[in-house]
């Protein structure tokens, strides 16, 4: 690949050996709006990157640079209000578990489920019930268990539900979670995820937000639709050394919801839908544990609060600090 010459005539172009295996990273001039992408291992290769005053670098990448190549330390953009839709923590048991009798649901709210549905032949457990204003769902596969806690859905207002805020939220569930891990199976993954939003008046103020977290990739912004941003850039823990780095998966796009708001006729021809939109940027988080090499591993019990501590701390990073890159 090539290092894309920037306007600015500090920074140089330089080609770089195409290997498959090289890690590609994105570097922004904000003052020229340009992008170039460089690989981080030829990184010193490249004359008058450390003296060039209009670059920004997002996220842990720009932490890399400067850490590395002494590079003066850029301001990161301020991320936007996201609002939590949901929050979620899945845990991949080694092997099915045995469902009769099973009351993790009543044993973490202190209440029966509002809604029970079990398939014991197929290992399938789903229980559902609203607490303290949110719904909390369990559902018990034969490989991995979620459980998810979101906003209780509010026909009458409308727009988009929300947890509040993420920090707050995000704890509150993994100090939930926490309670349960001692009467969990025997796990070989753990993972955090979130859905967040920021609502819009429309979808392309929902792609404005999306395309300001995204500035370091230069195209049109104009009229773009079914827009999907994808990155995952792993990270070690010290907690298990020996551990393969976690995965660590954000997603941006701008989605649209549509909800009927009344039907109107009964017979033919068909009935009328009264329907209304709403837009909004969307930010998904999936930080995981790696897949074990080998399928008889297993956490050790006495690190699995720690561990999801830190998928938790680390997703609150992504959001918060646009440490993520």
């Amino acid at each position: 690949m090539t290092f894309v010459r920037s306007k600015c005539d500090q920074i140089r172009s330089k080609s770089l050996n195409p290997r498959s295996d090289l890690v590609l990273l994105p570097i922004v001039d904000v003052e020229c709006r340009s992008v170039a992408v460089v690989n981080h291992r030829d990184m010193t290769a490249l004359p008058g990157t450390q003296e060039c005053p209009h670059l920004r670098y997002p996220g842990s990448l720009g932490s890399h640079l400067r850490d590395q190549f002494g590079m003066t330390k850029m301001t990161v953009g301020q991320s936007p209000a996201w609002e939590t839709a949901s929050v979620r923590v899945t845990a991949f048991q080694k092997a099915p578990i045995d469902l009769h009798g099973l009351s993790w649901w009543k044993f973490m709210t202190g209440s029966d489920p509002e809604s029970t549905n079990i398939r014991v032949g197929a290992g399938q457990l789903q229980e559902s019930g609203t607490v303290e204003g949110t719904n909390v769902a369990l559902s018990v596969l034969p490989n991995r268990i979620d459980w998810t806690i979101s906003p209780k859905d509010d026909a009458e207002k409308g727009g988009f539900g929300s947890l509040g805020d993420f920090a707050a939220a995000s704890h509150s569930v993994s100090a939930m979670i926490a309670k349960w891990l001692p009467q969990a199976p025997a796990l070989n993954r753990l993972a955090f995820g979130a859905q967040l939003v920021v609502p819009a008046n429309d979808q392309v103020a929902a792609m404005r937000i999306v395309s300001g977290m995204l500035d370091f990739i230069k195209i049109d912004w104009t009229g773009l639709r079914d827009f999907t941003f994808q990155a995952n850039r792993p990270k070690s823990t010290a907690i298990l050394p020996d551990m393969e780095p976690f995965n660590r998966v954000v997603k941006f796009q701008a989605i649209v919801r549509k909800r009927v708001l009344a039907t109107f006729g009964t017979e033919p021809p068909p009935p009328i839908a009264t329907t209304s939109e709403q837009n909004a940027a969307y930010c998904e988080l999936d930080f995981s544990t790696a897949v074990p090499t080998n399928p008889q591993a297993e956490l050790p019990r006495e690190n699995l609060e720690k561990l999801l501590n830190a998928l938790v701390e680390s997703a609150k990073d992504a959001v918060l600090k646009g440490d993520w890159l």
